[in-house]
């Protein structure tokens, strides 16, 4: 029975790392706030995790990053200005290595921009807000995940010509295996202290031959 037991939660560990990971991004600017929403399905899409942030800005408090209770509140995580630790070399190599295991699958933008004053002037805001952000992700996913574009782009832009309003949703897919993840950090991870190891070496024998 016992040995059953490990067999069936072996399995199930072992599905878990081979199968993909899918993370379904939501965003949504406002004028003074961002709202974030993150889906991670696990096990062939059969178990969803939600999670979901806001970020704000109010003049006395700063910008603050809250998260959303199950009960609907919000949960001050951060006070943005707070003094962090730097990442090391190494952390910075496993980073580089997660974000190169990533597959961007979709990425829709769409918003709208409106100034009541001036039709004209929302029109030709639109256009130019919609080319940028249609370069600016073209041209800034594949810097930040090894030079890979998203396999689905929708990029929609309008103006509103009855109010003043400015509004951004994002939503994207991303896709990653776990074990190739853990696999590529860890070789990252490993070749890095190796490369500080061999810099040290060098360093010591370069000073001890100065003496």
């Amino acid at each position: 029975m016992a040995w059953a037991i490990v067999a069936a939660v072996a399995g199930i560990i072992a599905i878990l790392l081979l199968s993909k990971i899918r993370l379904c991004i939501k965003l949504h600017l406002g004028r003074y706030f961002v709202e974030i929403g993150l889906c991670f399905r696990l096990f062939f899409n059969l178990i969803p995790i939600n999670l979901r942030y806001r970020i704000e800005y109010e003049p006395c408090d700063g910008i603050r990053v809250m998260r959303y209770e199950r009960g609907g509140g919000l949960r001050v995580l951060k006070i943005i200005g707070e003094k962090k630790k730097k990442n090391t070399t190494v952390d910075k190599a496993v980073i580089r290595a997660i974000r190169s295991g990533m597959t961007v699958e979709a990425v829709e933008v769409t918003g709208e921009i409106g100034i009541p004053s001036d039709a004209f002037v929302s029109v030709i805001w639109a256009g130019v807000i919609r080319i940028v952000i249609d370069t600016a992700i073209r041209l800034g996913l594949p810097l930040a995940l090894d030079k890979k574009q998203p396999e689905r782009l929708i990029v929609n832009f309008f103006p509103c010509l009855t109010r003043r309003t400015f509004n951004l949703k994002l939503e994207g897919i991303l896709s990653a295996i776990p074990l190739k993840l853990i696999k590529n950090a860890v070789a990252a991870a490993a070749a890095e202290k190796a490369a500080t190891a061999a810099s040290k070496a060098v360093s010591v024998k370069k000073h001890k031959g100065e003496k």
